[in-house]
């Protein structure tokens, strides 16, 4: 064990503000553990902010890692307003355990050194994209939001935003840290809250203005087939009450709430599975759409930024699941093909998202930005194209999108909930379904593609030491093909975790490292080919490389 770790932890049982409960957590950590929690390095930001289990010590999610990220966020956005003070930030939370004490330290901190903060009514769980929304719409310096979004739910997180609602870069982040003071000095700052620095949002008056602005967005909003039957599920997340409010704004009057889980809960009770790319997450939503014979699932995760739809395929009586890939393509198509722009309009996604939306942009004569992986880089992107073009979607393939750069700079379950509604109702008037929309006239223009996205659990606190060790493996092997493909190129991206294969006839192969969670990450992107056979083969490399790096082990 690391003699500093184990000192700090110590260090920690004997401090007077360390409460009993914690030092009884950290009495039964293991040497594992007190490395990790206790090591003496600063805290790093992943791709959506600071995330990690709930725990004692100076990497875990506690009152004191709060209070000490806070004040360097605060000094962070001051820096970039000098001149300023007051200054003016947002401060939300989702539904979590302990959320409410975290942004109440957030609170304290901010307030402590003279600015002011603006908190939802009732300290209300909200919606990430709500709150990317509320800091540009009024025009806030900054805002945290205390979130681990689809994370287990014995994590929490720091998100944090600047002045247009946008996550902070990387190298704003590296600036932040930078005047982070020592790791040691966490227990020793205790901050005291000024409440006159304190206010409350009239919470329906933003509701209103968002659901009135995200009205705006749609390309055809008409009152046809708005009584299609679709099941929704928020998983005890900030979606729960606010999604099914703005759906009857829009007069969807069909709406199937699977009880149990659309009420905010902090153990997640009636939901194990907090993420909508996995089917698991999708059980009990399937029970309420065979008792109802609904055709349409939506799946929304506890932040809600994440949307994802489900559709019912009758030739395989089974569920179709969109991936992220697949909804941002449909909507890509369907805007150019049936919006009318008065500006340039251009798609934004990551360097890991299909390759078929550069096809359709082509023709339609919009122009995609790649980002690095995270929204945080698509929203920065947006904010800078947004001056001069109009946005047509701004996608991951892990199901989050933006349909309107004029509303936020985040992921939007909202914005996708009410667009791919927009398309099912298109399809149910055309006699089709998404999935006959997607594979008949889409791939019918240009061409099948399929793309896959296999994530691998890494076990152990060291997870991202054995997955740097897999990309160094990836880069220096001595393979020429991958069951029978050519690898024409090795590209290693070291500043992102990422190594790309680059196959014959323009497929390739992408390695990441997840920047949230303890994962690898594996990318296939097959075109030239029947679908069925493109699966066939994607299934054959991804069974290549599980062998090839022991994944199976890992």
């Amino acid at each position: 064990m690391n003699s500093n770790a184990y000192l700090e932890a110590q260090r920690w049982l004997s401090h007077p503000r360390v409460k009993p409960n914690l030092k009884e957590v950290i009495t039964a950590m293991s040497a594992e553990e007190i490395e990790h929690f206790f090591s003496l390095k600063k805290p790093s930001f992943g791709t959506a902010g600071v995330r990690g289990k709930m725990a004692p010590g100076y990497h875990g999610m506690n009152v004191f890692s709060y209070a000490y990220l806070t004040q360097g966020y605060v000094n962070y956005i001051q820096s970039l307003n000098p001149t300023k003070k007051p200054l003016r930030f947002l401060v939300a939370r989702d539904t979590r355990k302990h959320g409410a004490l975290f942004n109440g330290i957030v609170c304290d901190v901010i307030t402590s050194m003279g600015h002011v903060v603006y908190m939802f009514d009732n300290n209300e769980p909200t919606p990430t994209p709500l709150v990317s929304y509320v800091i540009k719409k009024y025009h806030f310096d900054g805002g945290v939001n205390v979130t681990a979004s689809h994370n287990p739910k014995t994590d929490n997180g720091f998100k944090i935003y600047d002045g247009h609602g946008a996550q902070l870069l990387d190298f704003q982040t590296d600036q932040l840290i930078a005047m982070l003071p020592p790791v040691v000095t966490m227990l020793d700052f205790e901050p005291r809250g000024n409440n006159e620095l304190l206010h409350f949002l009239d919470n329906e008056v933003v509701y209103k203005n968002y659901f009135d602005d995200l009205k705006e967005s749609l390309v055809v909003d008409n009152d046809s087939f708005k009584n299609l039957p679709v099941v929704f599920t928020g998983l005890h997340g900030t979606s729960v009450k606010l999604l099914p409010r703005f759906l009857t704004y829009l007069g969807y009057s069909n709406i199937i709430s699977v009880q149990p889980q659309n009420v905010f809960d902090a153990n997640f009770a009636n939901a194990d599975h907090l993420n909508p790319e996995s089917k698991d997450t999708w059980e009990l939503a399937r029970q309420y759409a065979s008792n109802t014979k609904a055709k349409l699932m939506m799946a929304i995760d506890p932040d809600a930024d994440r949307f994802a739809i489900a559709e019912w395929n009758p030739q395989t009586q089974d569920w179709h699941y969109f991936s992220g890939n697949e909804s941002g393509v449909m909507v890509a198509y369907y805007k150019l093909k049936h919006k009318q722009f008065k500006r340039q309009p251009y798609i934004v996604t990551t360097v890991v998202s299909t390759d078929l939306v550069d096809k359709i942009a082509k023709k339609y004569g919009a122009f995609v930005k790649r980002t690095n992986v995270g929204f945080k880089f698509i929203g920065q992107a947006v904010d800078h194209f947004s001056k001069d073009n109009e946005l047509v979607v701004a996608f991951e393939e892990a199901i989050g999108m933006m349909a309107s750069d004029g509303l936020n700079r985040e992921k939007d379950s909202f914005q996708a909930a009410a667009i791919m509604l927009e398309i099912a109702r298109y399809c149910h008037n055309k006699g089709i379904s998404l999935l006959e929309f997607y594979r008949g006239e889409i791939f019918g223009e240009f061409g099948d593609y399929y793309n896959w996205t296999v994530p691998h659990t890494i076990h152990g606190v060291n997870w991202k030491e054995k997955m740097e060790q897999v990309l160094h493996q990836l880069t220096t092997a001595t393979i020429k093909e991958v069951v029978g493909h050519k690898i024409t190129k090795i590209k290693n991206y070291v500043d992102i975790n990422l190594v790309e294969y680059v196959l014959e006839n323009g497929n390739w192969i992408k390695f990441r490292i997840s920047g949230t969670e303890p994962k690898l990450k594996l990318y296939f992107n097959l075109s030239k080919g029947y679908l069925a056979a493109l699966k066939h083969e994607a299934k054959k490399m991804h069974e290549f490389l599980v062998r090839l790096l022991n994944l199976d082990k890992a």
